[in-house]
């Protein structure tokens, strides 16, 4: 007998036995890592796609057998006598109870995950650089080896176009659509994100077949500003965007009608300045007799010690005192839990008639940058009194607009949702006073506004706490498209030295007055907490200023 021979079969044996045993104890057998032989994944839209349908051919081999996926949306193929790339087209089947109508597909060149869901067959799409993959795929029954033309470099480059197109939708920097194995449930990554497109295509009426169009050019990905903005708000509506996006707290109620009494001054400029807001989407607000006495009070203090501020000086002038700030008068006169309060007025000295002037007085504070960001503010009730010097028994004649806004500590600020951009004007604004002469503090320091006024600004305001930057501002007239020239295109709080605007607000403002009636036509682009945005919109000018 040969010894050698039966020594190395012995060794084999044993080492047969020892890697069967596999058990505890340091040493021992190698490992080894079990074969893939299947393509399998999940098939989802934002929810799994239960009972699609699901198929597959490789560059060769003799096409296998479809498949249904699960209530999860999964499926698995035996592709172990396939040889890859592989492509697979899922069509049928429901999601969310609602049937599925889209063919969607997804491409491997390695046996594993391979999941079939809208951002795969995106990717399909830019790798083919064609907008029908459901075609595409139709066709690889007569010429599967067409597959053959396909890397996992020309996969890896879609990605990446994606990656640069989408950059604030940070699951795909993290994630492969393709071989990321994921539940289709609220919470995972790749689920958030299916969501995030889905419920963004809704908002901008957008469809699936709009996006493969988009997609399927060579070249960088242009998703457009609106559906890319909408799907990033979205997503970050998610726990994988990190539950970031805030619903409005806007109230759009019709108010009730003010006590002041039909076509009195005050009525008049309450409707004016509530409409404003209204109509421009920053909240209606109620009238609040407390703040109307406060507001009252203050004009009253102001004629009668023949000092304009927004502060109250007890010590110097007492008579007519309730508070040396807007908090303290409101307080004063009764109105409780008071989260925040704040005082605009508008004076006209010597005349103090009262007839035409609430009206005049409100539009020149709607047209002065300052008090328009005050104005236009998260305020949910509002006070306001006209009053003039024979109100105050004071011999010099003159005529306040009083206006104080407030908002309890229980009910709080009204905010606007976190994907909201508003302006003031907005879209069909009119009667807008045509130029600005005079503000304190002034816009442009040092300037004559009484001999060298500014236009009517322009609002831009984001939910507090989001960070705004202005990009670009334009105002053309409409007819003509004649071209305004705005100041320093915009300010923002890095501008204002008087500290009023947050870094939530900015305003664009003509560096000359505009024309008497006359419509424009603005166009502003930034960032909203990142997000880019565009605003169109026209306005139009009436004849006070």
């Amino acid at each position: 007998m040969n010894l050698q021979v039966l020594k190395s079969v012995t060794a084999m044996v044993t080492a047969s036995i020892l890697v069967a045993c596999g058990g505890g104890g340091g040493g021992g057998g190698a490992s080894t890592t079990p074969t893939v032989t299947t393509l399998s994944g999940t098939v989802a839209v934002g929810y799994p796609i239960v009972g699609a349908s699901v198929t597959v051919r490789c560059a060769a081999g003799t096409p296998p057998a479809a498949t249904t996926t699960d209530s999860n949306g999964a499926w698995s193929i035996d592709v172990a006598n396939q040889t890859l790339p592989c492509a697979a087209a899922a069509s049928g089947g429901t999601a969310n109870g609602v049937a599925n109508t889209t063919q969607y597909h997804s491409i491997a060149t390695s046996r594993g995950v391979m999941n079939i869901t809208p951002m795969t067959d995106l990717l399909v799409a830019n790798v083919i650089q064609s907008a029908t993959p459901s075609t595409w795929f139709a066709n690889l029954v007569g010429t599967p080896t067409a597959l053959n033309a396909i890397s996992q470099a020309d996969i890896d480059a879609s990605l990446q176009r994606f990656r640069d197109a989408l950059p604030l939708i940070t699951t795909l920097s993290s994630v492969h659509p393709v071989t990321s194995s994921f539940s289709p449930t609220a919470g995972d990554s790749m689920d958030d994100m299916l969501e995030a497109i889905a419920q963004a295509r809704t908002q901008v009426s957008s469809t699936h077949t709009d996006d493969l169009t988009k997609v399927a050019a060579a070249g960088a990905i242009q998703p457009g500003s609106a559906y890319y903005s909408a799907m990033v708000w979205k997503y970050r509506g998610t726990s994988s965007g990190g539950n970031s996006y805030h619903a409005s707290s806007i109230v759009t109620t019709p108010v009730a009608t003010p006590t002041y009494g039909a076509a009195t001054e005050e009525e008049l400029a309450f409707n004016l300045i509530t409409s404003e807001r209204s109509r421009c989407g920053f909240g209606t607000v109620a009238q609040d007799t407390h703040i109307d006495a406060a507001a009252g009070a203050h004009a009253i203090w102001q004629l009668k010690n023949q000092y304009i501020s927004h502060s109250e000086d007890g010590n110097a002038y007492p008579t007519g005192f309730t508070g040396t700030t807007a908090d303290d008068r409101v307080t004063f006169q009764g109105y409780a839990n008071l989260g925040a309060a704040r005082d605009f007025y508008s004076v006209r000295t010597g005349d103090g008639t009262k007839a035409g002037f609430a009206t005049l007085a409100a539009r020149k504070l709607l047209s002065a940058p300052f008090h328009l960001e005050g104005l236009m503010d998260g305020w949910r009730d509002i006070g306001l009194a006209v009053k003039n010097h024979v109100d105050a028994g004071s011999g010099s004649a003159a005529v306040f607009l009083q206006v104080n806004g407030a908002y309890t500590a229980s009910a709080s600020k009204q905010l606007q949702a976190s994907d909201s951009v508003l302006t003031y004007p907005c879209q069909g604004s009119t009667g807008l006073n045509y130029q600005l002469t005079a503000e304190t503090p002034n816009p442009v320091p040092g300037r004559n506004l009484a001999t060298n006024p500014l236009g009517h600004p322009v609002l831009i305001k984001v939910r507090d706490g989001n960070a705004l930057s202005i990009t670009s501002a334009t105002m053309v007239s409409v007819p003509g498209n004649a071209s305004v020239t705005l100041r320093s295109a915009s300010q923002t709080r890095s501008d204002d030295t008087s500290g009023i605007f947050s870094s939530s607000e900015a305003y664009v403002i003509p560096d000359a007055p505009l024309s008497p009636s006359t419509t424009y036509q603005v166009t502003i682009t930034g960032t909203n907490a990142s997000v880019p945005f565009t605003k169109t919109f026209t306005f139009t000018t009436g004849t006070g200023g």
